[in-house]
């Protein structure tokens, strides 16, 4: 009977094991979702930051150097938030808990 009961224990094991990859698997793939819609944000600023230019140029007017300032800090922000992030992927893969 010892043989059943060791058998068990490590079928137990690996499946506790493959729970925790999923789980790490699930946790990974969200943190990846919130760097892609950062990145999407970014793109999405920079694009303002172009139309804001050629608009300005178009118009013979200066560059509404306020309201640009006000984007540069959002992708500033953003990028900053993606380096965290990427820190989070990597103690999830590690497996350090994540405060």
């Amino acid at each position: 009977m010892g043989i059943f009961k060791s058998v068990g224990e490590k079928a137990k094991g690996a499946a506790s094991a493959a729970a925790s990859k999923s789980q790490e698997m699930v946790e990974v793939g969200k943190l990846k979702k919130k760097i892609s819609n950062l990145e999407d944000l970014i793109g999405d600023s920079k694009m303002k930051i172009g139309e804001l230019t050629y608009a300005a140029h178009v118009e013979g007017q200066e560059l509404p150097i306020s309201e640009m300032d006000k984007i540069y800090s959002e992708i500033d922000q953003s990028i900053k938030e993606i380096e965290t992030l990427k820190v989070d992927i990597q103690n999830v893969k590690s497996g350090t808990v994540i405060e």
